[in-house]
């Protein structure tokens, strides 16, 4: 029978990845399913009640429902991390399709923290390419559709790296199978510009591959592509990592080549960075403006001194993950109990490659597959040291821009060892090619590390159980089930992959059926692992529409409203009430919000308000607000309340009561835009709460109308001189224009937006287009027109 050709034997390992990745994925992205966390709505107002999961249900004395067309699953724990799905990414991918379809880019976000920018989100992630199924299609589902693409993308990328250093197909295979499905892209998979931007890795080195090989221009092009599209991606620390891997194997090509080369190289690659500098400029220029302004640079997070553990690294007993990656239980049924010695989410910690994968690292080691061993090597021990020893991580963060920032998990390293472990493994199925012609050695090799894993394997289990019987003895034998099917799945893992290497390299076994076997065992592995782990959500359970909500909306479309929340929690489903940026969906302004950069000015007047810091120290990131009582509330125009729990007291009148939550009317809330005559002027210099309340008395309020995210409108009464105020924050690139003529914007009560009137003023314009856009743009388009005459050039010297 004769072979099929070569591509297409290439389209058939590609499509055995996006199966595998499909099949992951299914109960998220199936008929019905989005991979969204609504479960976590069940347990939050003003849902409970109308989703009535079974436990809530109980509470308000009603009986839970029955669905005979989607039966009720398990329920799942709390994770902290898959709820930013729903918590940001939803809510900014819905404001950003709204506007865009309008044709509109909404640079200004005004639901959240009483306005902030929303394009300078690197998150927000408005111009990546692949994001055009959130603006064109059904936001929800988008989410598991883009998600497969990624896994698919992740895995021909490293399928296309892996043909490139030499590797025959089936070792590629398994090597973009190893990659594409590893735990640190399947358990961030539901925090999409973690992956975006991870997806991008293999495409960079598979540049400076080309590069290398004297094909620069192509290589030029193809790395300084692939290097804006990840800043468009939105994930700053993740696109640190992925120029450090670009560096370490420009430095590694560099060791083995001549002087001459390396400085032809060196040069090239300078110029595919700031190429990609330029083509992520767009991006990356509002969102270092931001950064400048934010919370973690002024008087909030400090960056993690040298001298000073990162309480997120990698602990050594969750090394054990590396083999057996439900030994600590699972985070989605509550059985995971790393939490026991661990602050961080279970992602953080597992580094799973499939046992696999390890078993044929050190095969691919001793190849003599030569330097390119070497530098996947290196990939993965430096992936492991930073993730380990949080401090190089940290002192590469600070040299590199991402300065002043709290260093979040430095295990987000595991994408440099997540790929080295991928291509060394693929370098050892291609050494079973050989079959009986392999060394002896390699079959001593195979034995002597299988045993030394088994031993780490049991040695860690032990370290996990002494660790746990010294911060929780009573969870010992809860745990021991739990790590004893762990053991097993993982000791079968090594018994199975030593037993088909062996056959291989001893002749036994045809070194192709041997390689397709491996190929399968790696398959069912990360299958094992990775199927059900991301939240199965119902898409009409994504924010849906209650009784409260829709009497908000009907009752506050031009004032605040201010959710009463106190607490959070990272290892149980939080009391939440109208969770934060949950407005956005229902186009509702809050005070209080979650975006991991949002205005330290702002975050200054939340802790006035609150009374102390008003975020909660499980998440920096986030401002939950509580104080009704503060003068300030009613400053910021927030004229309702919604709170689980009814107010004592009389000063705020109910309005609304949803069985889980209320709607309260609070007192003295001053109009969002309002107009003080000059001789109030010493009431708006500084913002002083004793002050309010004479300020109250002589502001007029004025009508506002808001055109876009972008620009505000004002119809002004103006019979005397003054001052406007418009109680959205202040942000550099806001500009004014009074009656047609540009006018100075002011910032008054510390954080928000003025304007001088003289009088008989009769309207005031306010635009949002800063700078750093307009030079971002220029750049990306400069650098876009750039990339477009390489890849012409390239094609038109092909044809030649």
């Amino acid at each position: 029978m004769k072979a099929p050709p070569p591509l297409l034997r290439s389209v058939l390992c590609l499509a055995v990845v996006g199966a595998v990745g499909l099949v992951i994925l299914w109960p998220s992205v199936g008929p019905g399913r989005v991979l969204l966390p609504t479960e976590a709505l069940r347990h939050q107002a003003p849902y409970e009640l109308e989703l009535r999961s079974p436990a809530s249900a109980a509470d308000f004395g009603q009986p839970a429902p029955q669905s005979p067309s989607q039966p009720d699953v398990r329920p799942r724990a709390w994770n902290a991390l898959q709820w930013d799905a729903l918590a940001q990414y939803y809510p900014w991918r819905l404001f950003g399709r709204r506007w865009l379809r309008q044709g509109e880019l909404p640079l200004w976000n005004p639901r959240q923290f009483c306005g902030m920018p929303f394009v300078a989100n690197a998150q927000s992630a408005v111009f990546y390419p692949p994001n055009l199924l959130f603006w064109i299609g059904d936001v929800a589902r988008a989410f598991g559709l883009l998600a497969v693409l990624r896994l698919l993308a992740a895995g021909g990328f490293t399928f296309l790296l892996a043909r490139t250093v030499g590797m025959c197909r089936a070792a590629a295979l398994f090597a973009s199978l190893a990659y594409a499905c590893c735990s640190f892209l399947v358990t961030w998979t539901a925090l999409p510009t973690v992956v975006d931007v991870a997806v991008w890795l293999p495409w960079a080195l598979w540049s400076m591959e080309l590069l290398w090989r004297g094909r620069r221009m192509a290589g030029a092009t193809c790395l300084g592509f692939g290097l804006g599209t990840q800043f468009l991606a939105g994930h700053p620390q993740m696109s640190v990592y992925l120029l450090l891997a670009v560096g370490m194997r420009l430095v590694a090509g560099a060791a083995s080549r001549r002087r001459n080369d390396t400085a032809r190289a060196a040069g090239w690659t300078a110029a595919a960075v700031a190429l990609g500098i330029g083509l992520g400029a767009c991006q990356l220029l509002p969102t270092a403006e931001l950064a400048g302004h934010s919370h973690r640079f002024h008087g909030g997070a400090k960056p993690n001194p040298l001298g000073r553990a990162n309480p997120q690294a990698l602990p050594v007993q969750d090394l054990s993950l590396f083999l057996a990656p439900r030994l600590l239980g699972d985070p989605n049924d509550g059985t995971y109990y790393g939490f026991a010695w661990a602050t961080g989410n279970y992602a953080d910690y597992c580094g799973y490659v499939g046992v696999a994968t390890l078993v044929l690292a050190a095969l691919g080691v001793a190849s003599g597959a030569g330097s390119s061993a070497a530098v996947w090597l290196a990939f993965a021990a430096v992936g492991l040291v930073l993730s380990l020893n949080p401090y190089p991580a940290a002192w590469l963060m600070s040299r590199t821009g991402v300065t002043g920032a709290t260093l979040g998990s430095p295990t987000r390293a595991f994408l440099l060892s997540s790929l080295g472990l991928a291509m060394l493994g693929g370098w050892g199925v291609h050494a079973l090619g050989r079959g009986a012609g392999s060394s002896r050695r390699l079959s001593a090799l195979l034995v002597g590390w299988t045993a030394l894993l088994f031993g780490a394997l049991l040695l860690l289990g032990g370290v996990v159980n002494g660790t746990l019987a010294s911060v929780s003895p009573g969870a010992v034998t809860f745990a021991q089930p739990i790590q004893t099917m762990a053991l097993i799945a993982a000791g079968a893992s090594l018994t199975a992959v030593a037993a088909i290497s062996l056959a291989a390299l001893s002749g036994r076994l045809s070194p192709r059926v041997g390689q397709l076997l491996l190929v399968g065992v790696l398959a069912t592995e990360l299958v094992g692992f990775g199927y059900g782990y991301n939240p199965p959500g119902r898409r009409e359970e994504v924010y849906p529409s209650t009784q409260l909500l829709t009497w908000l909306q009907q009752n506050a479309p031009d004032v605040r409203v201010m959710p009463l929340n106190q607490r959070w929690s990272i290892t149980s489903y939080p009391p939440a009430c109208l969770p934060p940026n949950a407005g956005l969906v229902y186009g509702l302004d809050d005070l209080a919000g979650y975006d991991s950069l949002h205005l330290a000015a702002y975050k200054n007047l939340a802790a006035r308000l609150q009374g102390g810091s008003p975020a909660p120290p499980e998440n920096g990131n986030m401002l939950l607000l509580s104080n009704v009582q503060s003068p300030l509330v009613g400053l910021l125009g927030a004229k309702y309340a919604v709170s689980r729990e009814a107010l004592p007291g009389a000063q705020s009148r109910l309005r609304f009561s949803g069985g889980d939550a209320y709607v309260y009317e609070l007192p003295n809330a001053f109009p969002r835009a309002f107009s003080v005559p000059h001789s109030a002027d010493r009431l708006t210099n500084q913002l002083l709460p004793e002050k309010l309340a004479p300020l109250r008395a002589q502001a007029t309020a004025q009508s506002l109308t808001r055109a876009t995210p972008n620009r505000v409108r004002v119809k002004v009464t103006a019979p005397e001189a003054g001052t406007l105020i418009l109680t959205d924050v202040s942000y550099p690139g806001w500009r004014s224009a009074l009656d047609g003529r540009p006018t100075d914007t002011l910032t008054r009560l510390d954080v928000f937006r003025a304007v001088a009137l003289p009088a008989g003023a009769k309207q005031v314009d306010f635009a949002y287009w800063p700078q750093s856009v307009r030079l971002g743009l220029f750049l990306s388009l400069v650098a876009l027109a750039m990339l477009v005459c390489c890849a012409a050039r390239l094609v038109f010297r092909r044809a030649r």
